[in-house]
């Protein structure tokens, strides 16, 4: 039996949504001939509650993303008790700040934007010191401009 009320129409609205965000992906990836399933969606709540992620998480999303450290922390935290919050992957998706890196390190399972040698040791720390795995794409600027000095990171 389905939930009723505000709640319900909720769950409704958001299935509606993802369903037509996965139709979406399918339609991309047979224009691109790639193969189904092989372009991975991570649902970004910034700004929503952990409720709406717990009801994302029974409809069988699996990859959370936030960028804001002070709103992500807890959240995976609170969404770790919903069912299926333990196979909840949660990535970070915005500029982190070094000072912050432990903190991130402590939660999340990736980070999208290491651009910098500084933050690379920051975040390798805290994750040992959490012992966690983290996995991070690594932001590579291809362009030279000839009038920066390009000064090694401390």
């Amino acid at each position: 039996m389905g939930v009723s009320g505000p709640a319900g129409a909720r769950r409704e609205e958001l299935a509606r949504n993802l369903a037509a965000v996965r139709a979406r992906i399918d339609a991309a990836e047979a224009a691109g001939r790639r193969a189904p399933g092989s372009v991975r969606l991570v649902v970004v709540t910034k700004f929503f509650p952990a409720s709406d992620v717990g009801v994302l998480a029974d409809l069988g999303v699996r990859d959370v993303g936030e960028s804001r450290d002070q709103e992500a922390g807890p959240k995976a935290l609170r969404c770790s008790a919903f069912p299926g919050g333990d196979e909840l992957r949660w990535h970070f998706v915005g500029q982190v700040q070094t000072n912050k890196a432990r903190s991130v390190a402590a939660y999340a399972d990736v980070v999208h934007s290491v651009d910098r040698p500084r933050l690379v040791r920051a975040l390798s720390a805290g994750a040992v010191d959490a012992g966690r795995r983290l996995d991070c794409f690594v932001q590579v600027d291809l362009d030279v401009d000839p009038d920066v000095d390009p000064a090694p990171d401390p």
